[in-house]
């Protein structure tokens, strides 16, 4: 069977997945290439996730990331208003549903702000580890808040 922290790592895998999708719907904006950290705020938690990103991984990540929410998602609207990213969805990640309206903001080329039902951060903190390979997500750095 499935163990409560395969369960938790598998939310968190969706809450990543639904965060960064808030930033990449019709009009993505891309990372810059480099180490970008994630931190989402669930349940009482904080997860840390960070990603070595480059483009050739970021446009496979943001296709993956649009089909996953078209599949589990029974609405997905989205859209631009300036410099701000406004998702309105609902979905159902693990058996669970989520409503969710996030409002995304990025913040430069090195950060982007989501706030709403689920509140994310992603920052990028310059080049890639030696030897780290984009599109590797690194999500053992999970701490309660």
């Amino acid at each position: 069977g499935v163990s409560t922290n395969q369960h938790l790592l598998l939310a968190v895998a969706a809450l990543v997945a639904f965060a960064s999708a808030q930033a990449i719907a019709a009009d993505p904006p891309m990372r810059k290439p480099g180490l970008w950290e994630t931190t989402v705020q669930a349940g009482g938690k904080t997860f840390v996730t960070q990603v070595c990103v480059d483009a050739a991984t970021e446009v496979k990540n943001n296709a993956a990331t649009d089909e996953y929410m078209k599949a589990n998602c029974s609405k997905y609207d989205f859209r631009r208003e300036g410099g701000k990213w406004i998702t309105d969805s609902v979905c159902t990640f693990g058996g669970m549903q989520k409503v969710g309206h996030t409002v995304t903001t990025a913040i430069g080329d090195s950060a982007f702000h989501t706030d709403g039902t689920t509140i994310a951060d992603s920052k990028w903190l310059g080049p890639c580890l030696a030897g780290q390979k984009p599109g590797v997500v690194m999500m053992d750095r999970s701490r309660t808040k």
